[in-house]
């Protein structure tokens, strides 16, 4: 067995970080034998595609069209495409094109650190709420990753929440909420009745069974210093959502994409020929 020394962590630090410049840095080399089609957030779904100037604009677009093996879907570099999910299709290219950074998939359909998004729900608390409804978040990320939230996540039993260290105790959130930049979701909406044979409890469910699609909640957030949306220059949401979704589709290549802010960047099983290259995943 090969001993943890300094120098050998040292080494390791710098081929990490050789590498992941590398990944950074990495230019767009890709063979497309098929139709390529362009995505830019500038762009116009009533565009063809085929064209950096006749770009597309939405993944709704590009999920609804026929694409075939061979083909590539081409993201603008320096453009964030937000609450994206894209259903792979087998043997497509999915890439980058233009220069500049990475295009990122970020998770949620937009920036919180706005004022107008944040209104004060309880002024003793420093307890602030979203002013939207939104599924379940993962947690929030500020500026960047200088700091994220604390979720608070109670039990919940006989139709309300209680605490999770004391179930004999409610869960009251200004109570809980102790710490700056503590969070909490009531996503009290659909249940179902699961749990071993010997104990049924009703259970939340994150998605909504009828429509497939997450359950939509409020959320708080306590900051000690304001407004988040003054406090902060930027607030991501890890949202309860996907990027690429590759299921068991085979021979599928994601290239030179940054996929942030996702529960998850890319989901496959008993899937062959997927390849996932100098992406940024985080």
């Amino acid at each position: 067995m090969l001993k943890a020394t300094p120098d050998f962590l040292k080494q390791n630090e710098e081929l990490y970080e050789k590498r992941k410049i590398e990944i950074l840095s990495a230019e767009d080399n890709l063979t497309i034998s098929g139709t390529t089609y362009y995505v830019s957030t500038d762009g116009d779904d009533q565009n063809d595609g085929k064209t950096p100037e006749t770009a597309w604009k939405t993944a709704n677009r590009v999920n609804r069209t026929w694409l075939f093996e061979g083909d590539a879907v081409l993201f603008k570099r320096g453009d964030i495409f937000r609450g994206y999910m894209i259903n792979a299709v087998p043997g497509v290219t999915y890439g980058a094109y233009g220069t500049g950074e990475k295009p990122k998939f970020y998770g949620h359909i937009e920036d919180l650190a706005d004022p107008s998004l944040w209104e004060l729900y309880d002024e003793k608390h420093n307890i602030w709420k979203y002013t939207k409804r939104i599924g379940d978040p993962g947690t929030l990320v500020f500026n960047d990753g200088e700091a994220v939230s604390r979720k608070l996540t109670p039990s919940f039993r006989d139709l309300h929440f209680v605490c999770r260290e004391d179930e004999s105790c409610d869960f009251v959130m200004e109570n809980e909420m102790t710490e700056d930049l503590d969070m909490f979701w009531n996503y009290c909406v659909f249940l179902h009745f699961g749990g071993p044979d010997s104990e049924y409890f009703p259970i939340p469910i994150v998605v909504n069974p009828a429509s497939d699609t997450p359950s939509l909640g409020e959320m708080y957030l306590r900051c000690d210093k304001g407004n988040p949306g003054d406090v902060f220059k930027s607030i991501e949401v890890i949202a309860f959502k996907v990027a690429f979704n590759v299921l068991n589709k085979p021979n599928i290549t994601i290239d030179n994409i940054c996929m942030k802010y996702y529960c998850f960047g890319v989901t496959a099983c008993d899937v062959k020929g997927l390849h996932v290259t100098n992406c940024e995943i985080g």
